[in-house]
């Protein structure tokens, strides 16, 4: 392999954003596992002596390491009030788009990489694929939901952790091939439809349907209803599927050759 991997050049202070919790990224991969092929499993296997699923949230851990400070905003997106993706001016760095971007550029030509960058793009797409489908990762009209809110009577610093957090109060015991397992549900024809398009189309989706978490508490309410989990059951489930399925496809369609 032969050159190393293009990533932006620009160094930037990190900012706390905190990523889908564990059990939503590992879910995530752990979903899109079971729709990979068998070449795809040998390519990627090449890079990692271990299970991807171990670098989940490799990008939470490692994002105030200095050399990769500048990713800190790629955790997330602004999105207009039609839920098109919104290229904040005031980010220079980029968001969630700039990842995948960098990524498609570099894992198009994944054997032209040398063995590190390969992992490094593969641990982007692996984590910020997860986070786009995060409903407090879609920020709405340029606000972020980062006041306290109060759970069951439990206080939360931020309502962003809530979400963060709720693959867990959803699924509690439950692994994440055991999650995995139970929703993957789709058929070949459903896959294909979750899968048409691109990262545009996917993020105005996504966002569009997890604004439906402001209908239950709306923006700024600290006093949380009592059934916040179980009316946030039905999106969590279609964010993990379409995370999931998202996933695969474009390990597969990098890899698959």
């Amino acid at each position: 392999m032969k050159k190393t991997f293009i990533l932006l050049l620009l160094l930037l202070p990190a900012v706390a954003v905190f990523g889908w919790g564990k059990l939503g990224h590992t879910t995530a991969i752990a979903l899109a596992e079971r729709h990979l092929t068998e070449r795809t499993k040998e390519n990627i296997a090449k890079f990692f002596q271990h299970d991807i699923i171990k670098d989940a949230v490799w990008m939470d851990h490692h994002r105030h390491d200095k050399e990769i400070a500048y990713t800190s905003h790629w955790h997330g997106c602004y999105v207009d009030k039609d839920f098109n993706f919104d290229p904040n001016p005031t980010l220079a760095e980029g968001c969630v788009v700039r990842s995948f971007s960098v990524v498609e550029e570099n894992l198009s030509k994944w054997r032209e990489l040398t063995d590190s960058a390969v992992v490094m793009n593969v641990r982007m797409l692996i984590h910020f694929a997860a986070d786009v489908h995060c409903p407090t990762h879609n920020h709405f009209h340029y606000r972020k939901p980062r006041y306290v809110c109060y759970l069951n009577g439990t206080k939360i610093p931020k309502f962003h952790s809530v979400y963060d957090k709720m693959p867990n109060y959803v699924f509690p015991k439950m692994n994440a091939r055991e999650v995995a397992k139970l929703i993957d549900t789709k058929n070949s024809k459903e896959i294909k439809k979750i899968t048409n398009g691109n990262w545009l189309d996917w993020i105005k989706e996504t966002a569009k349907d997890n604004y439906s978490i402001y209908s239950i508490n709306p923006f700024g309410q600290t006093e949380l209803a009592n059934d916040t989990v179980e009316r946030s059951r039905e999106l969590i489930i279609r964010d993990l599927q379409r995370s999931g399925y998202r996933l695969a496809y474009m390990l597969n369609k990098y890899f698959d050759n």
